[in-house]
């Protein structure tokens, strides 16, 4: 379902058909209480373009009700989905990202992308300990599936191959110091 920015504005659901400087509240401001950049855009998107399709509503409805229900689950993810970097940006870096390096400042984003992907990869290997009871939902059982997949396992042993597994990024953050001892040195680096 669309609706345009006309509805948008005079039914108050987000500020971005607003006047500048308006300060009415939205809807979207009022109920967004999201952890992630990524679930505020959902949020967004889904009150402007609602869902729908009712198997998909239902899906997610019978997710939500069983992550309430699950009082450890609900406190385990409400403390670690905060750490999820925002992999819509990482993707779109990597995309962006020069095949070979050729100036100090790609280095350094290509180490920045390493790092976050290495970041994601150990936050996604904690989030699944949250799912270990199994869970019962079909959305939330494809979730876990996605975060037990082991090729994420394999590409996080690949990048230890490379990137000391100590070193540890909040978020997007990564100081200059934190990408020039990420990398290991080689045994056969002459110095």
């Amino acid at each position: 379902m669309q609706i345009d920015p006309g509805a948008w504005r005079d039914l108050g659901l987000d500020s971005y058909a607003m006047p500048a400087g308006n300060p009415e509240p939205t809807l979207f401001s009022a109920i967004n209480h999201t952890h992630t950049k990524m679930g505020s855009r959902l949020l967004r998107a889904s009150i402007l373009q609602p869902l729908t399709d009712l198997p998909t509503i239902y899906a997610r409805q019978t997710a939500v009700l069983e992550i309430l229900d699950n009082e450890e689950m609900f406190f385990f993810l409400s403390a670690h989905l905060p750490r999820i970097p925002d992999i819509d940006a990482t993707i779109t870096a990597l995309v962006r990202q020069a095949p070979i390096p050729s100036t100090a400042k790609q280095t350094a984003q290509a180490i920045n992308n390493v790092l976050v992907v290495k970041h994601l990869l150990v936050v996604a290997k904690d989030l699944a300990k949250g799912f270990q009871k199994g869970p019962e939902s079909r959305l939330l059982v494809e979730i876990y599936e996605v975060l037990f997949d082991p090729r994420a396992s394999k590409l996080l042993d690949s990048i230890h191959s490379v990137v000391r597994e100590d070193i540890e990024v909040d978020g997007a953050q990564i100081s200059r110091s934190q990408r020039c001892h990420a990398v290991k040195v080689s045994n056969t680096l002459r110095v």
